[in-house]
Formats: structure tokens, C-alpha cells, sequence
């Protein structure tokens, strides 16, 4: 008996300083239906038009459903930015419209420990889901993916530079209005740029200054994707006035 304990402790032992980690939950993901022909495949950032239903798989109990509890109309989320579930975030990428699949999503990727209304703690999910439209998120997106250099849909503060370019440029541009008596015969620079293009300038300028703060002051990348990505504009203000409420560090966080 002693020989058999002392076995079992050593193995515990061995096991124990070999580093052996505990895997990472994962979402089992189960194709229904997939159309013929794919256009278009999900990835993170896109705004997808869904239909679903939420069972509970310990009792395969209908919890939700957008045909039931939705008025029968299905919902608008944007992939990647934790607007959803975890498991929805990695369960629906590489998705095509018209397909249909089923996901087993653990607690973990799910509600977790604490629930949601009639999900019960530490739950395993099932969603039924149909993917009826993709569209492109929003245009910030787009200055999100340019600085992910390693496109692994985080950004370090390696990626982010300071956009001196963007300032000199904005510089080179205002010089007629700041120097009029050097630039006689030059219209006023306000007129050289259509509106439309003077304000996606100045958007870019914005995007990736306050993409730099982030980074280099706060290190809050889950809030600067919620801010650029989030198609709900009141999310957006509310995670931005949250950053601002934070002091910065120095002037000199803005350098390396």
C-alpha cells in the first residue's frame, strides 16, 4: 500500500515539474450547411448579419433565439472585438453567407462562472447559427489592420510609431494659410482638397494619434479595438471618455 502511495505521489511529482499545461478550452465547431459557392469569407472586424439559437447542453433547453425572441428578425454584430460571446469570436471566423453551423461553446468562452439570465453558471453552450450577410466593418478598421504587422489582431507597442508623417504632411498643407506672403499665387489651402478627402486626412490624422496614446500611455488595446471597431457609436464615447478620465503619464510616453 505504501509502495503503491509512494508511486503516486512521484508520478504527481514528475508530472507536475515536466510542465504539463492545462489545454486551452476550444470551441467544437460543426458545419450544417455551406453553400456551393463562397464570395466571401468572415474575418475579424467584419459586421455579420445573423440568425441563431442558444440551447443548454446539459438539458438542451432553448435559452434564446432570434426567430422566437427577437421579433423573428436576426442581429448585426461585429466579429473580433468581444462584442458577442469568445466562442462566437473564434467559432464564426472563415464563415461564408449561406452557411450554417453548429457551435459547442464551454464555459470559459461562454458566460463562465458568473451566468447571464437563464444560463446558469460555469454552462456549455450550443448555438444553431446562419450567416445571412457580411459586410465591412468600419472604415477605422482598416488603420487597425495597417499597423498590425504580424496580423495576429493585437497591436504591441512596436507597431505603433509616432505619425510623424501624418503631421508633416498636415504641416506641408497648412503652409500656404500660415505663410500667405510666400505662396501669392496659390488659392487657399482649404480649396485645394476636395471635402471629402480633407476629411478622411483628417480622420487618419486622428485614428492613429489616438491609436498611438493608447498604445504608448494607457497599453489598452481591448479598449483602442472597442473605440476603432465598434459599430455602436455609444460604446465608442463610453470607452473613450473612460481613457480620458485617466491622466497621462508624461509628455514623454509618446516616444519610445
Amino acid at each position: 500500500m505504501r509502495l503503491f502511495l509512494w508511486n503516486a505521489v512521484l508520478t504527481l511529482l514528475v508530472t507536475s515539474s515536466s510542465g504539463a499545461l492545462i489545454p486551452e478550452p476550444e470551441v467544437k465547431i460543426e458545419v450544417l450547411q455551406k453553400p456551393f459557392i463562397c464570395h466571401r469569407k468572415t474575418k475579424g472586424g467584419d459586421l455579420m448579419l445573423v440568425h441563431y439559437e442558444g440551447y443548454l447542453e446539459k438539458d438542451g433547453s432553448l435559452f434564446h433565439s432570434t426567430h422566437k425572441h427577437n421579433n423573428g428578425q436576426p442581429i448585426w454584430f461585429t466579429l473580433g472585438i468581444l462584442e458577442a460571446l469568445k466562442g462566437w469570436d473564434q467559432g464564426l471566423k472563415g464563415m461564408c453567407v449561406g452557411e450554417k453551423r453548429k457551435l459547442i461553446i464551454p464555459p470559459a468562452l461562454g458566460y463562465g462562472k458568473e451566468g447571464k439570465g437563464k444560463i446558469p453558471p460555469e454552462s456549455t453552450l450550443i448555438f444553431n447559427i446562419d450567416l445571412l450577410e457580411i459586410r465591412n466593418g468600419p472604415r477605422s478598421h482598416e488603420s487597425f489592420q495597417e499597423m498590425d504587422l504580424n496580423d495576429d489582431w493585437k497591436l504591441s507597442k512596436d507597431e505603433v510609431p509616432f505619425p510623424f508623417s501624418f503631421f508633416f504632411s498636415f504641416f506641408l498643407y497648412l503652409l500656404p494659410f500660415l505663410f500667405p506672403p510666400f505662396f501669392p499665387s496659390l488659392p487657399p489651402p482649404f480649396l485645394l482638397l476636395p471635402p471629402f478627402l480633407l476629411a478622411h486626412f483628417f480622420r487618419n490624422i486622428f485614428e492613429k494619434t489616438f491609436i498611438f496614446i493608447c498604445i504608448k500611455c494607457y497599453l489598452n488595446t481591448d479598449a483602442l479595438k472597442i473605440v476603432l471597431l465598434h459599430r455602436r457609436a455609444s460604446l465608442r464615447r463610453e470607452v473613450y471618455r473612460d481613457l480620458k478620465k485617466k491622466k497621462y503619464h508624461s509628455f514623454f510616453c509618446f516616444f519610445p
